[in-house]
């Protein structure tokens, strides 16, 4: 199967689009938090608690639209997800005070889980074996640059308009969405492929999937890759301008430069994937990344500091980040291969380990030194997938083209 005849390019793009909604959700407001602190008469306690409220929103809600959508298909959670995370943000720039904003946000990241789920889903439906790598891959290059370009585009808003207009630009990403889904995405989970609607026989697939070694294997590989990139995300600005000195400038262009260096090994796997499989692409990313974060590990728990450092230490940084071009979209595509009927229900659950991990990771980031605490959670994580990755069974039914 061709991902040309698979799936057309426009419907690619709407893909990709859904996919970003988590990022944008997540992200583009960074800038605003002392804004919003000052207008609502917030502590910054209480605006980060906003930013958990999505997070759990995006995460829970995987867990409810994945198997609805194997029972309805997927336009009909599609449209009223993109419906709701339209009005929920519109919501948002209206808040009045800090309390309804976080609930606002729940309900924002909640409806925003749709997306994300479906997204996933839709590719299974529709492509097999190589072709879907290379759609999971393209996918992952969405994920690598939306947390990158959120913030920036967030930051550039605020010169224009005040933090209420950047959730105004949210709810416009809503409507184009409800657009795009309702003209151009045709239904893809036809009727004699869907689930039963009872709640006993959504429990069955939630306990078939886990049971599935195979499958629950590759959710740990996602849900470690997540611990290295929340890990690497939550720490990365106090350790390279805390720790080696770097300005605003120097640690955005490391910032950026991991993000495309992930969407670029995003863009090679799904070359190379046709030639040498999944499997093994996920095998070779996960031993960039060990020895990427074995020896940013080494480095740093050596003791340099200040600006000198830093240069190695962002080299480092982006063998430990960029592989997860390589991980991301095989550990997605395997994972999504042993589904069978239930494939929104395997995205509800690879999506909602992806999220629960990186929410764990966060806490463990702020705890003491904040790079001695990154390279041991990335370096622990790393290692971690490769005893993990070798000792898994390949039952790969998703390359039986």
């Amino acid at each position: 199967m061709s991902v040309s005849k698979a799936v057309p390019a426009g419907l690619t793009i709407i893909l990709g689009v859904l996919t970003a909604v988590g990022p944008f959700s997540l992200d583009a407001y960074l800038p605003s938090f002392p804004t919003i602190a000052d207008e609502l008469s917030a502590t910054p306690q209480q605006v980060q608690l906003s930013l958990t409220a999505c997070l759990i929103g995006l995460a829970l809600g995987q867990l409810f639209v994945g198997p609805w959508g194997d029972r309805v298909g997927r336009r009909v959670p599609l449209l009223l997800g993109s419906v709701g995370y339209l009005l929920a943000s519109l919501a948002c720039a209206f808040a009045g005070s800090i309390e309804i904003f976080i609930v606002l946000r729940f309900i924002q990241g909640f409806a925003g889980a749709a997306g994300l789920v479906m997204a996933r889903a839709v590719v299974r439906d529709l492509a097999s074996g190589r072709a879907a790598i290379t759609l999971y891959s393209r996918l992952a290059v969405v994920s690598g640059l939306a947390p990158v370009v959120a913030p920036v585009l967030g930051a550039f808003a605020l010169a224009f308009v005040s933090w209420r207009g950047v959730f105004v630009g949210l709810a416009v990403l809503g409507a184009i969405l409800t657009l795009l889904v309702a003209a151009l995405l045709p239904e893809t989970h036809h009727k004699e492929s869907r689930t039963s609607g009872s709640v006993i026989e959504t429990f069955r697939a939630f306990g078939h999937l886990l049971r599935d070694k195979a499958f629950a294997g590759y959710v740990i590989v996602g849900g470690l890759a997540a611990v290295i990139l929340f890990g690497y995300i939550s720490s990365s600005s106090f350790v390279l301008q805390t720790v080696y000195g770097a300005t605003a400038a120097q640690f955005a262009a490391a910032f950026a430069a991991n993000g495309l260096g992930l969407a670029a090994m995003g863009q090679i796997n799904g070359r190379l994937a046709h030639r040498l499989g999944a499997p093994f692409m996920l095998r070779l990313g996960i031993l960039i990344q060990a020895a990427g974060t074995l020896a940013l590990a080494v480095f740093v728990l050596a003791g340099p500091s200040g600006n000198g450092a830093l240069l190695p230490t962002a080299i480092l940084l982006f063998f430990a980040v960029a592989p997860l071009g390589f991980i991301l979209p095989n550990a997605m595509a395997i994972g999504m291969g042993q589904s069978g009927k239930n494939s929104g229900t395997a995205s509800a659950i690879l999506g909602v380990t992806t999220f629960l991990f990186g929410a764990l990771v966060s806490p463990i980031s702020g705890a003491g030194d904040p790079a001695v605490v990154m390279v041991i959670v990335m370096a622990v994580a790393s290692v971690a997938s490769v005893a993990l990755v070798f000792v898994l069974k390949y039952r790969v039914t998703l390359l039986e083209d």
